[in-house]
């Protein structure tokens, strides 16, 4: 079994690689880079080869590959989250503008009913007054 790296990468092209061919041809395109000159080259004699033809069986093999690759790489998006203050913010604003009103109307009511009792009189010095108090006393 030869183990020469361009070797491997054509073995797994054609599908006859084992599980630990694979980990080690992985390993390799790891650890080299996109412009190295050796697989550059091997890629460039590839596509020569095809002459810009390939049949659908290859193209369909490939594709299903890409997706495998894409669909185990990349993580799920996350749902989007809901968020409660959110949602309920708005109406619990409404409700807390409701209250608000609701005792500050109250609060004016008392006061202003407190206020219709309360009166002041003036009189001049040495001036008497007689007044009759809402409860009916007179002073």
């Amino acid at each position: 079994m030869n183990n020469d790296p361009i070797n491997l990468l054509e073995r797994f092209f054609n599908g006859a690689t084992s599980a630990e061919e694979e980990r080690t041809l992985t390993e390799w395109l790891r650890d080299k880079s996109e412009s190295d000159p050796e697989l550059a080259e091997y890629y460039r004699s590839k596509w020569a080869a095809t002459n810009g033809t390939m049949d659908s069986q290859t193209k369909a093999r490939i594709h299903a590959r890409i997706r495998e690759t894409i669909d185990g790489s990349a993580p799920e998006a996350p749902a989007p989250r809901r968020r409660l203050l959110g949602r309920l913010l708005p109406w619990a604003a409404a409700a807390c503008i409701a209250v608000a009103g609701f005792v500050g109307w109250y609060n004016y009511a008392q006061i202003s009913a407190r206020q219709a009792h309360l009166f002041e009189i003036y009189t001049e010095k040495g001036q008497k007054t007689n007044i009759t108090l809402p409860d009916g006393t007179h002073v």
